[in-house]
């Protein structure tokens, strides 16, 4: 889920989830030539198969609570929410599961394996904590091994006040950004409602084709367009996605299969911006092309030992 930008009252409000949360501002790391952090399967049925055993063997436990916090900034509203796998209430004491299929092995597995997992329980537990009026919550984090069909279990306590400054330290951090992205949305904003065409006037049957393109992108439905060469396809498309932005678009993507057609898409955000740019574009290039490491060949990327990807995500 990615953050959603709302404006219903005198604050901006942004709502998120917690995995959204945990994992904007905990990812640490670097950037690895085999893939990202620890393989993992999302696998839903999984899930339903523990859960369905913990409600065998405990009545009062309840899988898939809904849990919520929202928290008021000088300058916005911030709504974090989500689903915890399982909830238990036993003898006024609460536990909240936090359930991970993977096909790491489970021996190598300790309770340093992944901080944002036990982050993503930790906040479900402070919403609980909020909710109920609780002193201290008890955590488990379950790691079940799809091939050997088995779990790995780690139990922890924490008072309310623990999981509370740990919720706040979360969104005290991601607020830094917050206030950037809310920075970045007004300019856009502003900057969309003076927007003007870059060129004196339109090519034959570009305003009709541009027209089309903005009722695509505002009523979310796909455009297949066959036109000759030369009507200014590239501008069609970009300026009038551009116009929708705040309405039914926070990005675009433009793809394409040639170089001369990305120089193309290129040229044209250049003229959609002019001179005061109110939003980023970026070209995102294969990486033997890219890369600066000396003597990489096509194939062999050093990303385990380069420098710029030791610590990357750190920074």
């Amino acid at each position: 889920m990615k953050p959603v930008f709302t404006q219903n009252g005198t604050k901006p409000e942004i709502s998120l989830s917690v995995r959204e949360l945990c994992s904007f501002v905990l990812r640490r790391g670097d950037i690895k030539s085999g893939g990202g952090y620890h393989e993992l399967i999302n696998g839903a049925a999984i899930h339903r198969m523990i859960q369905d055993e913990c409600r065998s063997k405990d009545e009062q436990y309840k899988a898939e609570v809904k849990l919520g916090a929202k928290l008021e900034f000088s300058d916005f509203i911030l709504n974090v929410g989500g689903r915890a796998d399982g909830v238990t209430f036993d003898e006024k004491e609460y536990t909240v599961d936090e359930i991970k299929s993977v096909i790491y092995p489970l021996s190598l597995i300790d309770e340093r394996f992944s901080r944002i997992h036990l982050a993503q329980a930790k906040c479900y537990a402070y919403m609980l904590v909020k909710s109920r009026n609780l002193e201290f919550i008890n955590v488990k984090l379950i790691y079940y091994h799809v091939e050997e069909n088995e779990t790995r279990v780690f139990n922890y306590c924490y008072t309310a006040s623990q999981v509370t400054e740990f919720f706040h330290s979360l969104v005290s951090a991601y607020g830094k950004w917050a206030l950037l992205a809310l920075d970045g949305r007004t300019k856009i904003t502003e900057g969309v409602k003076s927007l003007r065409f870059p060129f004196k006037k339109a090519r034959e049957g570009q305003s009709d084709l541009m027209k089309e393109c903005f009722r695509a992108v505002t009523h979310n439905y796909n455009l297949y367009v066959n036109a000759p060469t030369g009507i200014g396809k590239t501008m069609s498309a970009l300026y009038p996605s551009v116009l929708s932005f705040n309405k039914n678009t926070d990005k675009i993507f433009y793809l394409t299969a040639k170089t001369s057609t990305q120089k193309e898409a290129e040229k044209a955000a250049g003229l959609i911006l002019g001179e005061n740019p109110f939003f980023k574009a970026v070209t995102v290039t294969a990486k033997g092309k890219m890369c600066i490491y000396p003597g990489v060949k096509n194939s062999d990327y050093p990303c385990d030992s380069c420098e710029r990807g030791i610590g990357y995500y750190d920074r």
